[in-house]
């Protein structure tokens, strides 16, 4: 995420606070079961409803926390929305989704593709890539192209 950040001229601030948000962006988790977590069947409908509460939950607890930034907070609560208005929780749209959210949304989504899953294999750099390019109406595609960019020469070999 720093790297995008830096390749998009954000300030060294924000970069680090970029960061910094990264590493907490997904603490609501710590109030979903680890046996939905580590679930290997696919999810059931009550299962993706209540792993769709992690981020509003992690709203909650970093927002007790008067320390934390305002990029933080909509990192975390906001890294599922989708530029389509088709994500969650508030079903944000386009310009409405800062490009803080949006880096994390890309890296976010680049990380869990590559990341080995008891339900699934990790892919390739390459194959994450190629997925995310596939989806500019979900994903913008500047995003995409600078993390391709940061990654490795030739990732999509």
């Amino acid at each position: 995420m720093m790297s995008v950040g830096q390749r998009m001229n954000m300030t060294e601030e924000l970069v680090i606070d970029l960061g910094f948000s990264g590493l907490l962006h997904d603490i609501g988790k710590i109030e979903i079961p680890d046996t939905l977590l580590n679930k290997a069947l696919p999810l059931n409908s009550t299962d993706r409803r209540l792993l769709q509460r992690h981020p509003d939950a992690g709203f909650k607890l970093l927002s007790l926390d008067s320390g934390v930034s305002q990029m933080t907070l909509d990192i975390c609560r906001y890294h599922h929305e989708l530029l389509d208005g088709s994500g969650y929780p508030a079903g944000l749209k386009g310009t409405e989704i800062s490009l803080a959210v949006r880096i994390t949304t890309v890296c976010d989504v680049f990380d869990a593709l590559t990341t080995r899953r008891p339900y699934k294999r990790s892919w390739s750099a390459g194959e994450a890539l190629r997925w995310l390019y596939q989806r500019p109406n979900h994903y913008d595609s500047d995003i995409v192209r600078q993390l391709d960019a940061s990654l490795a020469p030739n990732s999509l070999d």
